[in-house]
């Protein structure tokens, strides 16, 4: 049905958009797909470290909810907010595990997810598998980078800091520890990542520059290579150590996947949509 929406496998489910508007899981098995989880959900992302963020509605709810809290935190001590639509985390089971009052839920990554509690004026927190606030500092904006790596996001940009809040600073240089205008995940062992300069290097997971700001876009390493493109230039891919892999010779690349990457070669070289510390890194 043009009406049906499905996403990629994660966790031994797939999230489906059936054509009523709401979304389930399902589930490949002995060569057929079968329901996991009914469509009764508003949004649903995909299953990430056993857990997948939904948001769900008093029409329809999941179950009663535990006694786990999202408020053990500073920021707040009043009751969990009911009502309206709020997100929450499940198991593959469909069992809710951590109960609804996120405005914004994010997947899990090395056992943290970033969230943000309903109500005005919250900040994002990091919590953990059960629920818990795991972070006390107050910030605009934390994504999850892998490697254990947090970026965060101030009034003067962004930075990377740890697991433990320690920040790091970023060497060398001399810039301040939120001198980044935007930081990206890491994959072997490297984080896109642009200075305050506007170009784009890649950040090894103590923030020291291995690749330094020298390019016009970046993308994140996959495989052993990362999309790049120099200034003025057309794209290639870089491997870790700085070099190019593959020569720069394309006018539009995508980043690796399964073993493969599409690639022009035709016209005149494509600058794309720039990668944003929230936004897509294709």
């Amino acid at each position: 049905s043009s009406d049906l929406e499905a996403r990629e496998v994660g966790g031994g489910l797939a999230a489906v958009k059936e054509p009523g508007g709401k979304w389930g899981f399902v589930a490949y098995q002995d060569g057929a797909l079968k329901k996991a989880i009914p469509a009764i959900l508003i949004q649903a992302k995909d299953f990430s470290e056993g857990l997948a963020a939904v948001e769900e509605s008093d029409e329809a709810p999941l179950g009663e909810e535990t006694e786990l809290t999202w408020f053990e935190d500073k920021q707040a001590k009043e009751q969990k907010p009911t009502g309206p639509p709020a997100w929450g985390y499940i198991l593959p089971s469909g069992k809710l595990w951590i109960p609804r009052g996120f405005a914004e839920a994010g997947n899990f990554l090395d056992g943290r997810a970033a969230v943000r509690p309903e109500g005005e004026g919250f900040s994002p927190v990091l919590i953990d598998s059960k629920g818990k606030v795991r972070t006390v500092g107050m910030y605009r904006g934390l994504v999850l980078l892998g490697e254990k790596r947090v970026a965060w996001k101030r009034e003067a940009g962004w930075g990377m800091m740890d697991f433990q809040e320690k920040i790091l600073e970023i060497f060398p240089g001399g810039e301040s520890q939120d001198g980044l205008t935007a930081v990206g995940p890491f994959g072997n062992g490297l984080a896109p990542a642009k200075g305050k300069g506007g170009q784009w290097g890649y950040l090894d997971a103590q923030g020291r520059w291995v690749i330094v700001p020298r390019l016009e876009r970046a993308g994140v390493f996959r495989g052993g290579l990362a999309a790049a493109k120099e200034p003025g230039g057309r794209w290639g891919f870089l491997k870790p150590d700085g070099s190019w892999g593959i020569e720069p010779k394309f006018s539009r690349v995508h980043g690796f996947s399964d073993g493969l990457a599409a690639v022009l070669t035709d016209g005149g070289s494509e600058t794309g949509p720039e990668p944003e510390t929230e936004g897509s890194w294709e």
